[in-house]
């Protein structure tokens, strides 16, 4: 489980200890910015597509259809969010880091739709990600 979960993106060792004695945390940042690496740079979006696009390329996230499917059919509880209607925190807090790393910048246009990001406790209203032109 460890290996594949960390080759695939999903987890990190919480880089305190030894490798070998390292505790594991579920962080889908690697694979979040994977797909996002696939998107031409200096483009941008709405929140909503970006959310689509994630839970398509990765189905197994909030809202995914393989996440979808399997929750019902195992009775696993919805991801933890800081409202009802925000994304759950594991993909809100992949997103904050790609925005925190320089892939993206995420905004708040009052005139959009918004997608409501978990931060912490707090709810953070997203209606627009911009891409950073990557460095050749």
């Amino acid at each position: 489980f460890i290996r594949w979960a960390t080759a695939l993106g999903f987890a990190e060792h919480d880089g305190l200890t030894p490798r070998s004695t390292s505790t594991l945390v579920p962080d889908i940042t690697r694979a979040v910015k994977a797909v996002l690496r696939l998107r031409q740079s200096g483009g941008e979006t709405t929140a909503s597509r970006l959310i689509a696009l994630l839970q398509t390329r990765l189905p197994m996230i909030d809202g995914g259809l393989l996440a979808m499917a399997l929750r019902s059919e195992w009775n696993l509880p919805a991801g933890r969010r800081a409202a009802a209607n925000a994304l759950d925190v594991a993909l809100s807090h992949a997103l904050l880091r790609c925005e925190e790393d320089g892939v993206l910048k995420l905004e708040n246009r009052s005139d959009a739709e918004k997608v409501l990001l978990s931060d912490g406790s707090e709810v953070r209203p997203v209606s627009h990600a911009v891409f950073h032109e990557v460095a050749s």
